[in-house]
């Protein structure tokens, strides 16, 4: 920020009639580094309007730097264990563990001068504190395995959890393993677990960001803004909208007429956030053919059941913001003691600061099935020895709830953005001599909102984006258009080559051999960077070539 205000506010042409900036360096420098030169900086360069570049390097030299953060994580780590068999049973001996650990973690993670007071050039307050802090947990914890019968074991555990901010709790687990074949086994687990939020969740600095002014629903919709007058006839806004923004002391009806500016936000982590519990139980099958040493076939199915209490989560501002003024009349909604506003006139008093930090869900849970299968097989080809191997993950939701709120409805997210109903991973393997060849396919499913979640917009901007990603618009030129929240299945195919001789290997291929690209999704409407969807498993920078050289000593 200090050199773009050198640039603008020392800007002159000099006694040649060329342009210059800065003040004079006359005076000694006492032993201190003397300043960059300043440069003078052409913000009307028509290169910053078709490429998005200053028109010289110098220019972004003097103006871009890097930002520099070191973060050191500790953890020391004590244990104890001791195993051994209890007594004998018909089918075997009882054997059992018991054991301790004690875990110390600390993070220390350091912003250079520039984040840490937020010179940088902004909009909005652009600072990120230091992230300091250290906790200890504790566990005792014993278990026993029970041979029931020679086909039949029985497996029981138990844990006793101590920590410094979150209290102590005991969980428990059962697991059932019956093998009537020798090809089959049957299996079933129950229990429960306790997390004590990590580090980056307790301690993480508040770290500034923005989001674009018309997120605010206060703002006059830009079809019901005629020149800066408020034309009614283009305002779609509920009443409960409308009544929220009043009591919050924002006009709903002037706000943004004359312009919008960017909305700050802050996340961190939080210390009065809880643990996490949860309760499980899960049932499957494992079936591994014994009938022909030709080959080698495997596939396991494993139905869960998954339900988490006070599940840690990082909020997206944009969904605060939305929820504090849709969900509930006269500011009702918890989301709202997140939210502060500049506290000047009814037109002018637009968002502060929004709070996204660490918070507890109220429930969650998961249900579906999980899929593996092996299939693995030798043989001759072109007067070579190949060796087959082929491998499926599979993951099939049936059920993702979540509550944010103990008061709020209960919410179905399967087939919501990041949370596909099927996702797997198939894999082929054929290897000979030095060689190996992998094949590998990656596939995530599609994706939309429910309809009862579905939000409309009037706003001009988003007309435009909703047009340009593909959301459905009646008619674009006065809308509105329900948000793009919807995408398509991908499939992504990747392919590796090794050669291994005693001491090296290199390995080369190439990632998203089709060039995929991510789904594209309107602000808000998902886990999204410049409208392209991250955080669930796709490949954001398309097609990819690698190149590993490893050589052993």
């Amino acid at each position: 920020e200090t050199n773009v205000r050198e640039s603008l506010d020392t800007l002159r042409y000099d006694s040649d009639g060329n342009l210059v900036c800065g003040l004079p360096r006359a005076a000694p420098g006492f032993g201190f580094l003397t300043p960059q030169d300043c440069v003078p900086v052409n913000f009307f360069a028509p290169s910053l309007f078709t490429d998005k570049r200053f028109a010289t390097r110098a220019e972004e030299d003097f103006l871009f730097g890097n930002v520099i953060n070191t973060t050191e994580i500790k953890q020391q780590h004590y244990s104890a264990l001791i195993t051994g068999d209890l007594f004998e049973m018909g089918a075997g001996p009882a054997a059992a563990a018991l054991g301790m650990e004690y875990r110390v973690n600390s993070i220390d993670s350091a912003n250079d001068f520039v984040r840490s007071q937020g010179l940088s050039a902004s909009e909005a307050p652009d600072v990120e504190g230091d992230t300091i802090g250290k906790t200890w947990i504790g566990d005792l914890y014993g278990e026993i395995e029970l041979p029931l019968l020679e086909t039949l074991t029985l497996n029981l555990s138990g844990r006793y959890t101590d920590t410094e901010t979150f209290g102590n709790e005991s969980t428990w687990s059962a697991k059932v393993l019956f093998e009537p074949t020798e090809s089959l086994k049957l299996r079933a687990t129950a229990g429960t677990t306790f997390r004590a939020p990590n580090l980056r969740e307790q301690f993480l600095a508040g770290q500034a960001g923005v989001i674009g002014g018309t997120n605010d629903p206060c703002v006059v919709p830009t079809t019901a803004n005629d020149g800066g007058v408020y034309d009614p006839t283009g305002d779609s806004r509920s009443q409960r909208v409308i009544d929220n923004c009043v009591a919050q002391g924002a006009d709903p009806f002037a706000l943004g007429l004359q312009a919008n500016v960017l909305i700050p936000t802050q996340t961190g982590g939080a210390d009065m956030i809880n643990a996490e519990t949860s309760d499980s139980f899960t049932a499957g099958f494992v079936f591994s053919q014994q009938f022909s040493d030709e080959f080698v076939f495997d596939i396991g199915v494993t139905y869960f059941d998954i339900d988490i209490a006070d599940t840690v989560e990082e909020l997206d501002p944009v969904a605060v913001i939305s929820r504090c003024f849709n969900d509930e009349d006269n500011l009702a909604s918890p989301f709202c003691d997140r939210i502060t506003r500049r506290g000047v006139n009814a037109s002018n008093n637009t968002i502060a600061g929004v709070d996204a930090s660490f918070v507890n869900l109220g429930l969650q849970t998961s249900k579906g099935i999980d899929v593996n299968a092996r299939y693995g097989n030798d043989f001759n080809l072109f007067n070579r020895s190949w060796e087959l191997l082929a491998t499926l993950t599979a993951t099939n939701y049936t059920e993702l709830k979540e509550q944010i709120d103990p008061d709020d409805p209960v919410d179905d997210r399967v087939g919501e953005v990041g949370f596909p109903e099927w996702s797997w991973i198939g894999r082929l393997d054929f290897a000979t001599g030095n060689w190996d060849v992998i094949y590998r396919a990656r596939f995530i499913g599609e994706f939309a909102r429910d309809a009862d979640d579905l939000t409309e917009s009037r706003n001009r901007t988003n007309l435009e984006a909703c047009t340009l990603l593909g959301g459905p618009v009646a008619d674009t030129g006065n809308g509105p258009c329900v948000k793009k929240h919807f995408g398509d299945s991908v499939l992504y195919h990747d392919l590796t080559a090794n050669y291994s001789r005693d001491d090296w290997s290199v390995a080369f291929g190439i990632r998203n051999i089709a060039d995929e690209q991510p789904p594209l999704i309107t602000q808000g409407e998902g886990t999204s960077r410049f409208n392209h969807v991250v955080q669930s498993g796709y490949d954001l920078d398309g097609r990819s070539f690698f190149l590993n050289l490893q050589r052993r000593f």
